[in-house]
């Protein structure tokens, strides 16, 4: 899918979670996700707004020796998928001091994994909302991995799942739908599927004046 989004966006979300997250030029950001990963745009954009430095491991040390690279460039902080921080020993990466884990649920063995050790956040997000949509402090021991966090940059509703200008009862699962300038245009060239996934003033958000444009992220939420 091709997803139109704004330069503004892009930098509400990277003023965002670059705060939020601590970046700057102490940071040394291990660059592992794919350019075909909407991650990698964030990981390379944030850091370097921030004056912070990118370290990006060959292919081979990609897939071969991804510790030996991260200590030979004194990463400090770096986005995983759960799968692949679930592979590594963090004793083996004693330079790793803040992980970001995203693109896949979040297992306790991560938490247990992790969490003593690094700043261990999860992240949610997804490109039609410039890729990082919450933040949450670091995970303890005790954290609930399904506990996403709080918005970023933008705001979050929680919506009746057959009817998107219903908001759903608090405490009731629903559709979570994401408000704000980091919203994308839409999906290019598909105005049909922008159509379906994009909305303007549901009900329950009329009245302010102004319009308000949502993403329906199709995920369920309490």
């Amino acid at each position: 899918k091709g997803v139109v989004v704004e330069h503004g966006s892009l930098c509400t979300s990277s003023r965002a979670h670059g705060t939020n997250r601590k970046v700057g030029p102490q940071t040394r950001l291990l660059q592992f996700a794919a350019y075909t990963f909407d991650v990698s745009v964030a990981d390379i954009f944030t850091t370097l707004q921030r004056g912070g430095c990118i370290c990006v491991p060959s292919e081979d040390e990609r897939i071969n020796d991804l510790p030996g690279a991260i200590n030979r460039m004194s990463c400090n902080y770096g986005f995983l998928t759960p799968t692949v921080a679930g592979m590594l020993d963090p004793t083996t990466v004693p330079t790793l001091k803040r992980l970001i884990l995203g693109g896949e649920l979040l297992t306790q063995d991560n938490v247990q994994r992790w969490a003593s050790v690094v700043d261990l956040i999860i992240s949610y997000g997804m490109t039609e909302c410039s890729i990082h949509c919450v933040d949450a402090v670091p995970l303890t021991l005790e954290s609930d991995p399904a506990d996403l966090g709080r918005p970023s940059g933008c705001h979050m509703w929680i919506v009746d799942p057959n009817d998107h200008n219903k908001l759903a009862p608090i405490g009731s699962v629903g559709e979570l739908v994401i408000e704000g300038r980091m919203v994308s245009r839409g999906y290019l060239g598909d105005k049909a599927k922008t159509d379906a996934a994009f909305i303007i003033d549901p009900t329950w958000s009329q009245g302010t004046g102004s319009t308000r444009r949502m993403y329906k992220t199709g995920d369920m939420v309490r």
